[in-house]
């Protein structure tokens, strides 16, 4: 019985975190910060099961967890970087329990300043042919792997990083282009420096697309990562539900709301439908296809939106609507 009654208390607990949420209108940032954080402290001491201490070992976990989750494939952060946050983890249980943010605060300027960092330079990396004869190592497991300690070395963990997805791209080409020719004799047999200008082309647009994402990340995003960690390492099974999550959730429980049925993904700036759920509106409607790209949404005779080079959590909020409501 103890379960279930966890259960729906957490459920109220999301639902209020977004309701108080939603109710204010914050002008000050660090206001609602504060809010947040208090309000999410009072929610896990007051009723949870087994509230944990908050003290200088939780600091330490979520610092731990914050970090990993920050940059777990150590390819923003400098060593100095994470020792600089670390100087400081002790006050993260001060901080949450008088409601600040300054430790977030810190490693949001420092991660968004190495962000623009390696932008800057790995198009520049990509440009020129990479050099497979030369025997080099890069170690692919993070875990295994030291943070760079100034910003030549990452520039050459990127380097390395680079050459090694574009490596295994010219890997899989040739491999495929021997099948090919196996199978028929009038494959066109492209030449090593074309598969090898090919790769970089395709790892290039990857991070680019990658660098979009990261950049169409708000800080608000950030700090929900940040509340999280916090509740993650108060009990594992525990999640902050900002707002939109928290209609994610109302959608995944109720079915109250529902979208067009198709599974979307965000491809060179266009919204693109990469499968149709059978049954659904869409797949009873029979126009859409996978492949097809949305450029523009209406809700019934609403104004069109156009939603190229949208985030697509935001243009799957255009796109939502309650069951009956006709989208365009």
């Amino acid at each position: 019985m103890k379960p279930k009654i966890l259960r729906y208390l957490i459920i109220s607990l999301i639902i209020s975190f977004a309701l108080s949420f939603c109710r204010s209108s914050w002008q000050d940032e660090n206001k609602k910060n504060k809010f947040l954080i208090s309000l999410v402290l009072s929610s896990l001491e007051n009723y949870h099961f087994e509230p944990k201490d908050i003290n200088d070992d939780f600091a330490e976990k979520v610092f731990k967890t914050y970090v990993l989750q920050l940059d777990y494939n150590k390819r923003l952060l400098l060593q100095s970087d994470v020792d600089k946050l670390e100087k400081i983890k002790y006050q993260i249980d001060d901080e949450i329990k008088d409601g600040n943010s300054n430790f977030f605060e810190i490693s949001y300027s420092i991660a968004e300043k190495r962000l623009k960092n390696v932008e800057d330079y790995f198009t520049e990396i990509l440009e020129k042919p990479f050099d497979f004869n030369k025997k080099e190592e890069f170690e692919t497991d993070p875990e295994e792997r030291n943070y760079a300690y100034d910003d030549k070395s990452l520039k050459e963990v990127w380097r390395k990083m680079l050459k090694n997805q574009a490596l295994r791209k010219v890997h899989f080409y040739l491999e495929k282009q021997e099948k090919d020719k196996k199978e028929s004799d009038t494959v066109k047999i492209e030449s090593f420096s074309f598969l090898e200008e090919k790769s970089r082309k395709k790892v290039l647009k990857t991070y680019k697309d990658w660098f979009k994402r990261m950049n169409q990340l708000e800080k608000k995003d950030r700090f929900n990562l940040y509340l999280n960690c916090i509740t993650n390492v108060f009990d594992p099974h525990t999640n902050y539900y900002p707002p939109r999550e928290k209609e994610n959730f109302d959608i995944s429980m109720s079915g109250q709301l529902e979208g067009i049925g198709a599974t979307l993904q965000s491809s060179d700036g266009y919204i693109k439908i990469v499968r149709i759920i059978t049954g659904s509106p869409s797949w009873k409607q029979g126009e859409l296809k996978n492949g097809d790209l949305i450029t523009k949404v209406a809700q019934a005779d609403g104004e069109p939106v156009d939603v190229i080079d949208m985030r697509l959590d935001d243009a799957v909020q255009l796109i939502r609507g309650k069951k009956g409501t006709e989208v365009i």
